[in-house]
């Protein structure tokens, strides 16, 4: 009965691990996303001269996402550091207003910013998971021990 214990502590801090892990890589997942976008965005401006609602509706990846931001729903990126968030904003409330040139600028520049706080958010994401992981292990081991 001790064996089949053990073996469920042990199953369920893995699987608590795991849950952790990928609740905070939805983070990167969704910066990835954000990137993906700024880069297609830059490209429709200097290739096409698109209109920023065109550019919007012809996206076809990570539609949510970019569904939420077109609304000007910004909640997901919330999760971030305010100044990460309100760059977002103003990035997205601003883009569209002015010559193709001031829009090519500002979607480097946010590109720029974004990929600062991708590096940034991997870093602190991988940190996060190697504590949590060392935590569950010690965990899992006391309660083994208590148990045995």
């Amino acid at each position: 009965m001790k064996i089949i214990g053990i073996i469920f502590i042990i199953f369920a801090s893995l699987f608590a691990t795991v849950c952790y892990e990928k609740k905070l890589k939805i983070k990167i997942i969704r910066l990835e996303a954000l990137f993906d976008f700024i880069s297609y965005m830059e490209t429709q401006i200097s290739l096409f001269s698109l209109p920023i609602n065109s550019i919007f509706s012809n996206y076809k990846l990570n539609t949510e996402l970019i569904y939420k931001i077109k609304e000007k729903k910004y909640e997901d990126f919330y999760v971030y550091d305010e100044d990460f968030s309100v760059k977002v904003i103003n990035f997205f409330e601003n883009i569209g207003k002015g010559y193709k040139d001031q829009q090519l600028k500002s979607c480097k520049a946010f590109a720029d910013i974004l990929n600062k706080e991708l590096v940034s958010q991997k870093s602190d994401i991988k940190n996060k998971i190697k504590i949590f992981r060392t935590m569950a292990f010690f965990l899992s081991a006391c309660i083994i021990i208590f148990i045995v």
